[in-house]
């Protein structure tokens, strides 16, 4: 059963850029514990309204909610503070440093200036505690003292979820987590997606990989041309003809 209230809710959002709209009035909900596809072909607006969703970009208008919270104005790291908190389709890495000690870093905001502002002492066994429950779960824990720099491809973007999931987020928005991987990487991916559903997260994904959406999503919201034409369950919104229209040319 989902909340009455949704986790997240998008109201009426555009963003433009020099007077063009990259998303335009787009609306839709997320409920609480469960995985949402934002899919869409190139250039649809998926990554600027990410961008927006997590305060990295303002919008020109409309609302974001987290549960009954309006983040407007709300900076990128009040947002993950509140719990509401993004990766990036490229694996962004802490590459000089050590896995564990990367997941360390990301684990708090900080709340000052140096070291000892990042990890107050009182925290220290929390975040110890908390970093090891994520590389057990992403299974990396063979590598916690490897260079983040010197990893696979795979399992940096394994790491990039690790950076996001040390936070404890609300919600998290996944930018196409499968680009890039192998397809025993990608079965890995949906198990782990599976995973972290069934610990109540909730999570907004970008994909294009219409198997892992088949596989893990139990909602959909197809954007083309940053309009929502499309939303609902993967097996009604994927034949749809305006949604096959907008993947194969057709106008």
């Amino acid at each position: 059963m989902t909340d009455t209230i949704p986790i997240l809710s998008v109201q009426n959002v555009t963003k433009t850029f020099g007077g063009i709209a990259a998303v335009s009035d787009v609306s839709f909900d997320v409920q609480s514990g469960t995985i949402c596809g934002l899919v869409g072909p190139n250039g649809a607006g998926k990554t600027t309204l990410v961008n927006v969703l997590s305060g990295f970009e303002p919008s020109t208008s409309g609302q974001v909610r987290l549960g009954e919270r309006s983040l407007f104005g709300w900076s990128a790291t009040r947002r993950a503070r509140a719990g509401l908190v993004r990766t990036f389709q490229h694996a962004h890495t802490f590459g000089s440093m050590r896995v564990g000690e990367a997941l360390a870093a990301a684990s708090v905001p900080p709340r000052g200036t140096g070291v000892r502002a990042l990890f107050p002492s009182r925290d220290r066994q929390e975040i110890t505690d908390r970093v090891g429950k994520v590389l057990q779960f992403l299974q990396l824990t063979r590598w916690e003292h490897a260079l983040c720099g010197d990893l696979p491809y795979g399992v940096k973007k394994r790491l990039g979820i690790g950076l996001s999931l040390v936070t404890e987020p609300k919600v998290l928005l996944l930018d196409e987590p499968a680009a890039g991987l192998n397809t025993v990487e990608t079965t890995g991916l949906v198990e782990m997606l599976r995973k972290l559903r069934s610990t109540g997260i909730t999570i907004l994904v970008i994909e294009h990989s219409m198997p892992l959406i088949r596989s893990v999503c139990d909602s959909m919201v197809v954007l083309d041309h940053g309009v929502k034409i499309h939303e609902g369950p993967p097996e009604v919104v994927l034949t749809d003809e305006r949604v096959i229209g907008a993947y194969l040319g057709r106008r």
